[in-house]
C-alpha cells in the first residue's frame, strides 16, 4: 500500500512538472519576435549576379566638328604642282562599345562635310565630304577612356581647272586609310565628350576632265585630322 501510494505521488509531479514547462516554453515563445520570411533561391541567386552598371557599354550617337589639313600633289593642266589643302568640317557619328572589365571594344561609322580647299597655280583641289568607318579598343580608368582606332576612309574630292574661264572640274570618291586615338570623358551617365586625332593615307586618283586631254593625277601627302565630338549613349544596355 505504501508503495503504490508512492507511486501515484511520483505521477503527479512529473505531471506537474511537464506541465509547468509547457506554460513556460509558450510564454517565451509569445515574447520573442516573428520569423523574417524565407528568401527564395532564385532572389538570393539574383541579388548576387546582378552585374554593376558598365559605363562605356553600348550604343551611342554624337555630332562632331574638327580641322583637316594636307598637301597635295597634283599632275595637271601646268604639269606638277603643289596645293595646301585645310579647312573646316562638321557632322555626325555612331557606334557600339562592349565593355569587358577595363577593355573597351567597339566599332563606329561617321561622316562630316565642310570646305576643306587649297589652289595651286593652274589648279583648285576640294575635299567636300569625309567618311570613316573605323573599330576601336581602349582602355576605361572609370568615367574616362583612353582608346586607338583604325579603319577605311572615303572622301569626296573635287579638282578645278583655275586656267580657263569655263573652270574644268571633276569630282570623285576617294578611299585609303585612316588610324589615330582620342580620349573621352563622362559629363554625365549618357553624354561624353572626347577629342580625337586621325592620320588619314588616301590613294592616287586619276581624274578626267571634261575636255581634249583633260586629265589631272591628285595625290595627298597625309592627312592629318583633329576633332571633337559630344555623344549621347542610349540607354539600352
Amino acid at each position: 500500500m505504501g508503495s503504490s501510494r508512492l507511486l501515484r505521488y511520483s505521477r503527479s509531479i512529473s505531471l506537474t512538472t511537464l506541465t509547468c514547462l509547457a506554460l513556460t516554453s509558450q510564454a517565451l515563445a509569445a515574447d520573442l519576435p516573428p520569423s523574417p520570411p524565407p528568401v527564395s533561391s532564385y532572389e538570393t541567386v539574383h541579388a548576387v549576379s546582378q552585374p554593376s552598371p558598365l559605363p562605356w557599354q553600348g550604343f551611342h550617337v554624337g555630332v562632331l566638328g574638327g580641322f583637316t589639313k594636307s598637301k597635295a600633289n597634283v599632275n595637271a593642266f601646268r604639269g606638277p604642282e603643289e596645293a595646301r589643302v585645310e579647312g573646316p568640317m562638321l557632322g555626325g557619328l555612331a557606334g557600339f562599345d562592349m565593355q569587358l572589365g577595363n577593355m573597351v571594344l567597339g566599332a563606329e561609322a561617321d561622316t562630316s562635310f565642310g570646305s576643306v580647299k587649297g589652289a595651286g597655280l593652274g589648279t583648285t583641289v576640294e575635299l567636300r565630304q569625309f567618311s570613316t568607318f573605323r573599330g576601336r579598343v581602349g582602355y576605361a580608368l572609370g568615367d574616362v577612356l583612353l582608346y586607338g582606332t583604325a579603319g577605311l576612309a572615303l572622301a569626296d574630292v573635287a579638282m578645278k581647272s583655275r586656267v580657263c574661264q569655263t573652270c574644268i572640274k571633276a569630282d570623285d570618291l576617294v578611299k585609303g586609310w585612316t588610324y589615330g586615338g582620342g580620349i573621352e570623358t563622362k559629363l554625365t551617365d549618357n553624354v561624353s565628350l572626347r577629342g580625337e586625332y586621325l592620320y588619314t593615307d588616301l590613294d592616287a586618283k586619276q581624274f578626267d576632265f571634261n575636255m581634249p586631254k583633260g586629265s589631272g593625277r591628285l595625290r595627298t601627302d597625309g592627312m592629318h585630322t583633329f576633332r571633337a565630338a559630344v555623344s549621347y549613349q542610349l540607354p539600352i544596355f
